[in-house]
């Protein structure tokens, strides 16, 4: 069972010397167990000595020694019988980095970093990209940010839904050397299940009914740069060894392909649920959490840091010359937003389409939010008061229907409309399917 917490800023890195390491057994008869790897030489085996203490009988009695240096975890093969190897070598003795994978007998172990929560400096910036914040926890995450765009490691981005994981992976890559190269989403929940493994890893001429040419994929279309897989515990336990396979070996096969081909991607994945609970109900590998794991970091609600609404209120009004008063911006801030960022800003959207003045008018907060300020119907033709107010009405519902739902599917489905026709409805209000 996973144990990791969700302290928001967390990054789990291999960089400092004081940080601790663990190998997990992600595969074998003792799957689940671990050690925490020290500065002290520690004994994998059988025997009564071992610090970890294996059931696999193809595992000798004292197999091998490891010890953190700081920079990486050195290992020993002590005359095993069936060996100690590094991914596919054998070796008697080796380095093992962030991510490597270590196989001895019939169990292999994975090196991940501890649960330890860093204090990273604060940025003085306000402004990431598309990122806005004020709040200490947040100019944490942009100093992260940057030490994760030095770096290509896979990194995991926890957080509800609307809090702006998408925005956080932009900017990953955007900072990133392959910032020049394409940045491509991959939402898991919006792709049906019969089309994803086409849709992520493209199919050759003829695979299936309908495949008049070849396609690319999704991952294909990124080589050279970053692929952002959004709800990744949504993709079906079948696809999951292909994911395993691209990131450990960086090769697709389309479907209907004989051959595999490499391809060169970062791999940036975000999650609103808790990958634990899906490992145990065994739902989602345990292994390929670990590989998309190398970094994780969490990613705060806004009713955690409330001292950014603000300041997001006044970028989402950027572009319109109306004032807040006092009391309207305390409401503001006063109110948990379920929806997050994104609910914030799809009101204030919705305000300011409907503010008659110079100020932000806010209407009911929250899905019972149903009036709206008043329109002056003495100077409109019943032909435009009825049109404004049916706009309104469709901006408001909308924006709260995609601040609920965790994709386009699932709002549809809520709404009884057709998903095509919501496409359609929130492109024609500017507002994004998620």
């Amino acid at each position: 069972m996973l144990t990791q917490s969700r302290l928001s800023p967390r990054i789990h890195r291999f960089t400092r010397a004081g940080d601790r390491v663990r190998l997990v057994v992600i595969d074998g008869p003792d799957r689940g167990a671990t050690l925490v790897v020290t500065a002290e030489m520690s004994r994998i085996g059988t025997g009564p000595d071992a610090v970890l203490a294996l059931t696999d009988p193809s595992v000798s009695r004292a197999h091998a020694e490891v010890r953190w240096t700081g920079r990486f975890v050195e290992v020993v093969d002590l005359g095993s019988k069936n060996g100690t190897f590094a991914g596919d070598v054998r070796v008697h003795r080796a380095d093992l980095f962030s991510g490597g994978e270590l196989r001895i007998g019939n169990t292999t172990l994975k090196l991940v970093p501890d649960d330890v929560a860093l204090d990273p400096q604060e940025s003085t910036a306000t402004h990431s990209g598309a990122l806005v914040a004020g709040s200490k926890v947040m100019r944490q995450l942009f100093t992260l940010l940057d030490q994760l765009a030095a770096s290509d490691v896979s990194v995991l981005i926890d957080g509800e839904t609307g809090v702006g994981k998408e925005l956080v992976a932009e900017e990953i890559h955007r900072r990133s050397k392959r910032a020049a190269k394409p940045f491509v989403v991959v939402d898991c929940g919006a792709v049906a299940d019969e089309l994803i493994e086409s849709t992520l890893f493209g199919h050759v001429r003829g695979a299936f009914t309908g495949a008049t040419a070849d396609r690319t994929g999704m991952f294909g279309d990124a080589d050279g740069g970053t692929v952002f897989i959004d709800e990744v515990g949504e993709l079906p336990l079948d696809l999951q060894p292909a994911l395993l396979r691209v990131l450990d070996r960086r090769m697709i096969r389309p479907v209907g392909a004989t051959a595999f081909r490499p391809i060169d991607i970062r791999v940036v994945a975000a999650t609103h649920r808790d990958l634990g609970e899906r490992i145990d109900a065994g739902s989602f590998r345990e292994d390929l959490y670990y590989r998309l794991a190398v970094v994780r970091i969490a990613v705060p609600a806004l009713r955690e840091r409330r001292d950014d609404i603000p300041l997001l209120v006044r970028h989402f009004l950027r572009d319109a010359p109306l004032a807040v008063d006092d009391a309207t911006m305390a409401r503001l801030v006063d109110y948990d937003w379920p929806g997050n960022v994104r609910e914030l800003r799809n009101a204030i959207e919705g305000a300011v389409a409907m503010s008659p003045g110079d100020t932000l008018v806010v209407g009911e907060l929250g899905r019972k939010r149903h009036s709206a300020p008043k329109l002056d119907h003495e100077q409109l033709s019943f032909r435009d008061a009825k049109a404004a107010a049916v706009e309104a009405f469709e901006r408001r519902y909308l924006g709260e229907l995609v601040a609920r739902h965790d994709t386009l599917a699932a709002a549809a489905d809520a709404s009884g409309m057709d998903r095509k026709h919501l496409r359609v409805l929130l492109a024609r209000h500017g507002l994004r399917e998620r």
